[in-house]
């Protein structure tokens, strides 16, 4: 456990039991103080007795007028008055001390203290004062020692329902110094587990976190002065103590090793002294940022291995500040070319973004308008279903005119035929009429009026041959019209089957572009609800591109402050001799 959280908890224990005891101790005050429970019942207790001294529970005073009445009848309207308000004042605290919280004992010697001096005032107004009243001093006087008796027993529960409401009182003071003294000890056994816990607390942090760094800070200073003999102590320990008893372990070892590469040094101070002259030369070059210095002698053969390692680490680090710089350089330029391609594109996606709202909007547009097509095609399609269905209905009275035409036809020919016959008849009507005449011109006189009828059935068989050759005329003519008129009506039949079926191709035609106009239109909503969803995401692109412009603007600062920090450093660039390869960061 580390000391933070050590001490998070140690606190949330202080804390715990300090809200205990605060808690414990409101409590307990709650109970004593002025107004609570102990107090108010205490306050009913004292009610309670002052109600039983007169008036108005004790009914004293209330006998006290009935027997100043007996002796003082002229004083009878004043003492009824004041008995009736005694009376309602008793009842009237009844019924408070009925309802009041005070205990179950209490109101039952109340209620039984009260039984008599309800009897006692039954028997004052029903007997008493109208004896009184009338005159009845006997009565009166009888009715007086009745009351005497019901005052006597309302007197001795009285007194011991004060002898209970003392002793009532006296268990509140009793509850009351409990209850205090309970709180006191509550509040006492907070205030020392508050302190052991302090203690315990302080005792811990002295043992577990001022003694250890104490001692730490002895060891460091030791090893300040150059003691790195010592052993660091909480090396073992997992908490922050641990922590800074490793690191000064780490260094304390570091200095060891040093202190015996430094013996070594002094071993052969001779050769060292030139070779820590080279090196602190080689060094100051490369605390002046110089990373193109090196160590033009030659060490002992025991140290040329460091001038090799310094010079390999002076290249390496100059390739390494070198590649710095040109990363530094490509970032600025990249971060320039991020910066201004993405306002470029922040511009380009405001100007999407407005074009895509007017498409939106065109397209909201062509929507309705295609809606409003499919609508209209749907009206047109159902009209030339309507035209379709009276076009089909056109043909079959056309064609049922066809047959009637042509049973006209048919009766004409029958008509024509019949006339034949009338006219075959007429003709072998007027043959009989003149064989008739012949006959009757043998006959002579005798045959005259035969002779005159016949002439008359000649002229009668002439007119139907006339009348049946006009007629035969006119069915011939009707004929030939009927047949013309059947030929008109089949053409006319063949016309309107035409118009059916072309209206019929019209109908499906009308379906067709009803069925390819709701499918547009519901195409449109999509490319609307398409349209509309490039634009919501058009606009998080261009803030994601602010975003972008921003997070370059930081980059390119960011590669700024990195190649200032080269500039530090003077290096050489590969390929370039003389004073050419020398070169600043820039």
């Amino acid at each position: 456990m580390t000391i933070k959280s050590a001490s998070r908890i140690f606190g949330l224990a202080l804390g715990a039991i300090f809200l205990l005891g605060a808690v414990l101790a409101a409590v307990n005050v709650n109970e004593i103080r002025f107004g609570g429970p102990i107090s108010t019942s205490d306050r009913q207790a004292s009610e309670l007795v002052a109600d039983i001294l007169p008036p108005p529970l004790y009914i004293i005073e209330t006998h006290l007028s009935a027997m100043s009445v007996l002796r003082k009848p002229g004083e009878l309207p004043n003492i009824e008055s004041k008995i009736s308000t005694l009376q309602a004042e008793f009842e009237a605290r009844q019924a408070y001390w009925g309802k009041a919280d005070i205990p179950d004992d209490l109101k039952e010697l109340a209620r039984a203290a009260a039984l008599p001096a309800r009897d006692y005032f039954h028997e004052l107004d029903d007997i008493f004062l109208p004896a009184i009243r009338a005159g009845n001093i006997s009565v009166a006087e009888a009715s007086l020692s009745k009351l005497d008796m019901l005052y006597g027993q309302h007197r001795a529960r009285i007194d011991k329902l004060v002898i209970e409401g003392d002793r009532y009182k006296a268990d509140l003071a009793v509850a009351a110094a409990t209850t205090l003294h309970r709180s006191i000890i509550a509040l006492g056994c907070g205030a020392v587990l508050f302190l052991l816990a302090l203690a315990t607390g302080i005792f811990k942090l002295n043992r577990g976190v001022v003694t250890p760094i104490s001692s730490a800070s002895a060891i460091m200073q030791k090893m300040a002065a150059g003691d790195l003999d010592v052993d660091m102590i909480g090396k073992d320990r997992s908490d922050e103590i641990g922590i800074m008893a490793g690191a000064v372990e780490v260094f304390r070892q570091t200095a060891l090793r040093q202190r015996e590469v430094q013996a070594r040094i002094e071993a052969a101070a001779i050769e060292q002294k030139e070779v820590v002259s080279a090196m602190a030369s080689g060094l100051s070059a490369l605390a002046k940022g110089d990373l193109t210095f090196r160590i033009p002698t030659a060490f002992p053969e025991q140290y040329e291995i460091l001038r090799r390692d310094f010079h390999q680490a002076m290249s390496g680090l100059n390739e390494v500040i070198q590649s710095v710089a040109r990363v530094a350089e490509g970032i600025n330029t990249g971060s320039e070319e991020i910066s201004s391609a993405s306002e470029d594109l922040a511009r380009r996606t405001e100007a999407q973004a407005g074009s895509l709202e007017e498409t939106a909007e065109a397209v909201s547009a062509t929507t309705t308008a295609m809606v409003q097509t499919a609508d209209g095609a749907r009206g047109v399609s159902q009209s030339v279903s309507q035209t379709h269905a009276g076009a089909t209905n056109g043909g079959v009275v056309v064609q049922a005119a066809v047959a009637a035409m042509a049973e006209i036809e048919q009766s004409s020919l029958e008509i024509a035929q019949i006339i034949n016959v009338i006219d075959s008849i007429a003709f072998q009507t007027n043959l009989l009429a003149l064989n008739a005449g012949v006959e009757a011109a043998r006959a002579g006189d005798s045959g005259k009026g035969f002779a005159v009828v016949a002439s008359e059935v000649r002229a009668l068989a002439q007119r139907s041959a006339d009348a049946a050759k006009d007629i035969k005329a006119l069915i011939s003519t009707s004929s030939q019209q009927v047949q013309s008129g059947v030929k008109l009506v089949g053409q006319a039949g063949d016309v309107l089957q035409e118009i059916v079926d072309q209206v019929g191709r019209i109908s499906k035609l009308s379906e067709t572009i009803s069925s390819s106009a709701t499918q547009q239109a519901e195409a449109m909503r999509v490319v609307n609800n398409s349209v509309s969803e490039m634009d919501r995401m058009t606009q998080q692109n261009a803030a994601m591109v602010e975003q972008s412009t921003a997070a370059a603007r930081s980059l390119k600062d960011e590669s700024d402050h990195l190649a200032s920090l080269v500039t530090r450093f003077r290096f050489a660039v590969p390929g370039e001799t003389g004073h050419a390869a020398l070169r600043r960061a820039a």
